[in-house]
């Protein structure tokens, strides 16, 4: 999965947030100081932000052994 990070909070970029789903953003995180936008893959954004590949988790085993 990849993630696109933005510096802010979901208020200072409340104007932006649609156009992250509008380009095909499967979800939003407020972290400390950022949004980060999910996708499923890379995307042409016109917006000042870095792009980050996630490790692909199995949450369903992880929780099976915790």
């Amino acid at each position: 999965m990849l993630v696109f990070r933005l510096k802010g909070d979901f208020e200072s970029l409340e104007e932006l947030l649609p156009r992250l789903f509008a380009a095909g953003s499967k979800g939003l995180e407020e972290r400390a100081g950022e949004v980060w936008a999910y996708f499923e893959r890379s995307v042409d954004l016109p917006l000042c932000g870095r792009w980050e590949t996630l490790e692909e988790i199995d949450w369903v085993a992880r929780w099976k052994r915790g």
